[in-house]
């Protein structure tokens, strides 16, 4: 709320949202249209590692790409200062730093390729490729003209590419960790389990017995730490919350039919339809697909497959009527049932559509979206009203005003509460809010806060009181009711154990189980890490500490359990599914023994050579775009 009125002059489209997705996913790819960079600064360089350079154009080109990419992922244009935010000019930078120590290394070992190489490397770039395949001059012609380089830069450029590649491959190739290694961690964490348990109804321990003065006394003395109060902060607040205005605030229907005529789109769908779609090169290429379909010979998928297209390739998703060209949505919404249809040509080319789902038209009348409309609106008026106090708010506050002259001031509301490490109800446990109580000190009158459900407050701590040992009276009744807890747990763990001693003599667990009455369920196979749903999380250890046979009791703070291990599956190498296992955790391993030799070998060449970087040019170019 604050964020939003104190920026109200820049860009909406720093969603908060969005900061937390990309903090989450960020793994060195993204992008930022980086144009009108000082040419006469292109030149100088950012990096160099033992004498081989890393431009200033380089580095801002390989920004701009990685910017982007990112830019396209999540559909929203990134700013500078949101890359430079996640690091992203830094692992740029830095993979610009290991290019050229491999650089370095293969011209030290006199390593390169020839013509030939770079230009198959060349006429196979995706970039260059015409739109009926096949390598594309007028693409490439446009490429160097945008880059400003002649072909002879750019094929240099391709020869370094190709050369890295290839020492890349001699440096961390073929590497393959012992099979040992992998065999013997699934060995541990492939072995399954699988187990017959009870637990032991509340209702085979009968009636609790009712406890005296003196033992419910004696219970608080032996159990100081649980009614010991936590600290424990006075506060004083003024607040201004959604729900203390939206009661407040009046909606005419003619206010809810303009909100309905305005969002028409959302309560009133047209059939749309759920389609994937191969294009393809040639139309007889698609009618031979098609045709191979229809007879059997082969499926959609199988077709992308063949052609390298992953789902995500394929998949259209959901479409409406208007979302196709003419002649595409003829074809797709002309079919009266799912399957495969076409060829049709389309702008990218002649191409199948499988037609997956029909989804019927969905209208929402005013009547039925009425009492969503009253929310939402509701809610938006709150926060214009509770925006529209934060500027008087702030002034008062800056001035030097105390909370209750803000309070009668302005529709402020003010109250007091005790804030502890106990999380409590209302403002107590607003995130916001208990950061800032526990932050402020004594009679510090802290600024306006955002609260986490959309209002605003601020906040003045009055007392600190240090932890203290309450008195019986204080906590009388949670004391009987802890009392009730522990008496319960110890007589259904009596009774648990009294079912132990009968398997002592050598009495299978379901046959005691089945002469106790007791209903048996059973579970697994497991492996270690798995959470079962039908135990508790803790038990899963105890599960793999048993032998087969073995019979434990569990408690926990809801049940007490008998488990009864039944089998161990160890992990077998000849097992269909432990084989697959075993070869894609051997993959694992040999990969991050190569990545950690690739980095060894790129640090110990940095290390050698020696790295400066020139971060004040670095911070001149990314100037431009602040």
């Amino acid at each position: 709320m604050l964020s939003k009125f104190r920026t109200s002059g820049k860009s909406g489209s720093r969603n908060i949202g969005l900061w937390i997705v990309l903090g989450a996913a960020i793994v060195g790819l993204g992008g930022f249209s980086l144009v009108g960079v000082a040419s006469s600064l292109a030149s100088q360089n950012v990096a160099d590692v033992g004498g081989e350079k890393v431009s200033r154009d380089a580095f801002m080109r390989s920004l701009t790409n990685s910017v982007n990419q990112m830019s396209a992922r999540f559909n929203t244009q990134l700013t500078i200062e949101q890359a430079r935010a996640f690091g992203l000019d830094r692992q740029v930078l830095g993979q610009l730093v290991t290019q050229a120590a491999l650089d370095k290394q293969g011209a030290e070992l006199e390593f390169s390729v020839g013509d030939e190489a770079v230009r198959e490397a060349l006429l196979v770039r995706p970039e260059f490729q015409g739109p009926t395949g096949g390598f594309d001059r007028f693409t490439y012609d446009q490429e160097l003209q945008r880059s400003d380089l002649t072909p002879r830069e750019y094929e240099q450029r391709i020869r370094k590419d190709v050369t890295r590649t290839l020492l890349e491959a001699g440096i961390s190739g073929g590497v393959d960790m012992p099979d040992i290694m992998a065999t013997t961690l699934l060995k541990h964490f492939g072995e399954k389990r699988s187990y017959s348990f009870v637990v032991i109804p509340r209702d085979r321990i009968g009636e609790l017995p009712v406890p005296s003065d003196d033992e419910l006394t004696a219970f608080f003395e032996q159990h100081p730490d649980d009614y010991t109060a936590p600290e424990t902060r006075k506060v004083t607040y003024i607040a201004l919350r959604p729900d203390d205005v939206k009661d407040i605030i009046e909606i005419s229907d003619e206010d809810l039919q303009a909100e309905y005529d305005a969002n028409i789109a959302r309560f009133d769908t047209p059939e749309r339809r759920v389609v994937d779609r191969i294009v393809f090169s040639k139309l007889e290429d698609a009618t031979d697909a098609k045709a191979k379909i229809d007879a059997g010979d082969t499926t959609f998928n199988e077709i992308g497959e063949a052609r390298g297209l992953s789902f995500s390739d394929m998949e259209v998703g959901e479409v409406r009527l208007g979302d196709l060209p003419a002649a595409d949505a003829e074809l797709v919404f002309g079919a009266e049932s799912a399957g495969v249809v076409g060829p049709v040509e389309t702008d990218l080319g002649p191409a199948l559509y499988r037609l997956n789902a029909i989804l019927a038209p969905v209208k929402t009348s005013f009547e039925d979206a009425k009492a969503e409309l009253h929310d939402e609106l509701a809610d938006r008026r709150a926060g214009d009203t509770i925006g529209a106090e934060i500027d008087p708010v702030q002034d008062l506050l800056a001035s030097g005003a105390t909370l209750e002259e803000v309070a009668d001031e302005t529709a402020m509301i003010l109250g007091t509460i005790d804030v502890n490490a106990l999380i409590g109800t209302g403002l107590a446990a607003d995130t916001n809010f208990r950061a800032e109580a526990l932050a402020a000190a004594i009679g510090e009158e802290r600024d306006l806060i955002d609260l986490s459900n959309g209002g605003i407050a601020a906040l003045r701590i009055d007392e600190i009181q240090e932890p203290r040992l309450q008195t019986y009276d204080e906590v009388a009744d949670q004391v009987a009711s802890d009392w009730e807890v522990v008496a319960e747990q110890t007589a259904l763990k009596a009774e648990a154990d009294r079912l132990m001693e009968q398997l002592a003599y050598g009495r299978r667990f379901t046959a005691v189980m089945k002469t106790e009455e007791l209903e048996v369920a059973t579970g697994g196979p497991v492996r270690r890490g798995d959470t079962p749903q039908n135990l508790p999380a803790s038990a899963i250890e105890t599960v793999f500490e048993m032998d087969a046979g073995d019979v434990r009791v569990i408690e926990d703070q809801y049940d007490t359990l008998m488990i009864s291990l039944d089998e161990v599956v160890p992990f077998n190498p000849e097992d269909a599914e432990d084989a697959a296992r075993l070869e894609a955790l051997q993959g694992q391993l040999s990969n991050t023994a190569a990545r950690d030799i690739f980095f060894g070998f790129t640090q110990a060449v940095q290390n050698e050579a020696g790295v400066s970087i020139n971060q004040n040019l670095i911070d001149e170019t990314l100037s431009f775009y602040q």
